[in-house]
């Protein structure tokens, strides 16, 4: 597994996301995890607080010894 930063693309709002570092398989499977640990039930939908995964910068920063996809740490703009 990798560690991954997951990065909102373009401007961040209050009560939003920005980032988040999470352990996935590959870029593809980071790019589809969202900050607050719930899945994506429809990709082409975005959530109150996350955007869709076409929007989201993926920079592989490590290995990980974990073997299940988590989020590690998330930045959250509360307003």
């Amino acid at each position: 597994m990798n560690i991954y930063l997951i990065r909102h693309v373009g401007s961040t709002s209050w009560d939003e996301y920005d980032s988040a570092v999470v352990i996935a398989e590959s870029i593809s499977t980071a790019r589809e995890m969202r900050p607050d640990g719930k899945p994506f039930l429809n990709t082409l939908e975005s959530s109150d607080s996350w955007v869709l995964p076409r929007l989201v910068k993926v920079k592989l920063i490590g290995k990980s010894i974990l073997s299940k996809p988590q989020v590690i740490c998330a930045s959250f703009n509360a307003g």
